[in-house]
């Protein structure tokens, strides 16, 4: 939900709190070869609205671009294109083997106009002031969103632009209510994701949480996305590790090893397309320095 539905990273908090100082969260999805390709599958699905959504944010050549959850790099790959030679991005990111296959693949494509970095937000060196903070499927996994689009705020440049998107995942839930062992498990994954301290409602509240944040100027979108077949069983592949640690029961789904099969079938039978969670996009620029006197 940011490579896409991160699920993009990439993208749930059992974690302590975050404070100012240690804005961060552990992963639930993990950080296996089978997650890496899951989130670079699902970018292919998401990256045409992150595309649109950034372009229509005024994220262009030359501009230099902090993307926080970098994960494998999908959405940094894709600010880099948009910056051209003349830009910079910095994918920050906390979990090693996401660095190094992000870092691999942005050689593979050429693009040396893209680096990344270990760490989280309040390890971003004050200096050279970004013209844009960007973020995929990442906000809610954090317990303070806000807080971080505060400490964001100190290495954005006044007037610079914050674009986020973030799963509906109650929309999610809708959409499978018509497709019952769709629907079973959906309902596991969300209730892992909660208990795992994921702020699952937070797609619907983003615009909200941006002008908490102190953001004026506030665009938002609302994208129903549908097709991916593989996304659902692909995300609870990942999550199967914590839903162990977690004791929670698999019985509900039956053999899980023919579970992705089972779901493809059940969309067949029911004449219908594989449903996903809505996107929520929202973007927004940092107020101008007031005028010195």
């Amino acid at each position: 939900m940011s490579n896409g539905a991160k699920c993009n990273h990439g993208v749930l908090i059992s974690a302590p709190g975050m404070t100012a100082s240690n804005p961060s969260f552990d992963y639930p999805l993990g950080s296996t070869d089978a997650e890496h390709e899951r989130l670079i599958r699902q970018a292919q699905w998401v990256n045409p609205h992150t595309e649109r959504c950034f372009r229509e944010a005024g994220i262009g050549p030359g501009q230099r671009v902090l993307d926080i959850g970098s994960g494998v790099g999908d959405v940094s790959l894709l600010a880099a294109r948009l910056v051209g030679p003349s830009g910079e991005v910095v994918g920050i990111e906390r979990d090693v083997r996401s660095l190094t296959r992000a870092r691999i693949r942005a050689v593979e494509a050429g693009l040396r106009n893209v680096s990344f970095v270990q760490g989280d937000v309040s390890q971003v060196p004050d200096g050279n002031p970004f013209d844009a903070a960007v973020g995929r499927y990442i906000l809610f996994f954090f317990p303070d969103p806000v807080l971080v689009l505060r400490s964001l705020s100190r290495l954005v440049r006044p007037g610079g632009v914050f674009v986020f998107q973030e799963p509906h995942l109650d929309s999610f839930l809708e959409h499978c209510r018509r497709l019952p062992l769709w629907s079973v498990a959906a309902s596991l994954m969300l209730e892992t994701f909660h208990r795992t301290g994921a702020n699952l409602n937070l797609g619907p509240k983003l615009s909200q949480i941006l002008q908490e944040a102190g953001l004026k100027a506030l665009t938002t979108r609302r994208d129903t996305l549908l097709g991916s077949e593989q996304w659902l069983p692909d995300c609870l592949h990942s999550l199967h590790p914590k839903m162990a640690q977690l004791d929670l029961s698999l019985k509900p789904l039956g053999d899980f090893e023919t579970l992705s099969e089972r779901l493809q079938t059940e969309v067949k039978a029911f004449k219908t397309t594989a449903p996903l969670p809505d996107l929520v996009s929202a973007w927004s620029r940092k107020p101008p320095s007031p005028p010195s006197n």
